[in-house]
Formats: C-alpha cells, structure tokens, sequence
C-alpha cells in the first residue's frame, strides 16, 4: 500500500516549523563609535543601541574607558553575562541592564536592549578582540535569545519522526486492527 503524500498534509500541518537562521555578523567599533545593530551603521557617540570608549580616548576619564556605554537618548542598556558561547545564551533577563560604562571583557557575552523604538529586540553579543583603540564583536540581532531557535537539523529529526508516526498510524487505520 503506498501512502498517498495528500494524507501527511493534514498531520504535518499539525507541527508547524518555524525556522530563524541565527546569522553571526562581526563588527569592530572604534573609540566612541556607536553602532546601530538593526541598520548596521556606525556613528558618533549618540545614535544607535550603544557606543564604546576605549583605553585611547584621550578626553575620557580613565575609569570610564574599555567600556561599553548606552547613556544617550534612546540607548536603554546592556549587561555583561559573562563567558557564555554566543549561540549557548538561551534566555533574556527581564532586569539589571546598565546604561553607565559595562567593561568590555574578551571572551565575555553581552546582551543590549535595541534602542527606542525597537523594543522586543535584543542585541547578543561577545567580544572577540579589543587593541587600545578599539573592539571587535560577533553578534547576532533578534527577538529571540539564539540558543533558543532550534538547530535546523533537529527540525528535520522532528519533521521527519512526525511522518513516520503518521505513516504507522495510517497503517494502523487501513488494516482495521487497532492495538
């Protein structure tokens, strides 16, 4: 008996699949650059989700410098989580986000609030690389923390464990013997 691919539609709708590619983008800001995550643009000091002083800002207060700042209007914050991979952050805390100077540590993760008028997005980010005069970071922008959208493989896995259940119990209906 073959099964008919019109028969799987029904169940497979069932198990919607939503896929969110968790794309990793490098971006090396400068003394007092500030970046926009959502445009992908650089400006200065204000502007964008957050800026970062380096240890060469010659005006800059030595405590202030090697730190990420989100004090400018419509910048609301970020937090240091510390040595989580990238693609392992798997929640979002709901507090405890800074706007004053949050040190920039190689090897450390960060997660930002997206500026006004981006609310419900959030920038994931870890410190790859700093020099004196500036900072490098992988990042990934969204919604939704990146350890959270499921693998593409396991999807498939899923996906296909589904048809085959459907297949057995189509089975199962066609020979009128239940078990």
């Amino acid at each position: 008996m073959r099964l008919k691919l019109s028969a799987l539609i029904p169940v497979l709708l069932l198990f919607p699949i939503n896929i969110q590619a968790n794309s990793i983008t490098t971006t090396t800001l400068s003394n007092q650059q500030s970046f926009d995550f959502d445009t992908q643009s650089f400006g200065f000091l204000s502007g964008g989700d957050l800026y970062y002083l380096s240890q060469d800002c010659a005006s800059c207060l030595p405590a202030d410098t090697n730190k990420f700042w989100a004090n400018n209007i419509g910048q609301r914050g970020l937090q240091d989580i510390g040595p989580v991979p990238l693609l392992s952050i798997s929640s979002i805390p709901l507090s405890g986000y800074n706007q004053q100077g949050v040190l920039a540590v190689v090897g450390d993760s960060y997660i930002s609030l997206a500026q006004a008028g981006e609310e419900g997005n959030f920038i994931f980010f870890d410190v790859t690389g700093m020099t004196n005069s500036s900072v490098t970071l992988d990042w990934i922008y969204g919604s939704t923390a990146p350890a959270a959208t499921p693998e593409p493989g396991t999807l498939i896995l899923l996906g296909s464990g589904s048809v085959g259940l459907a297949a057995a119990f189509r089975r199962k209906l066609a020979s009128g013997k239940p078990k």
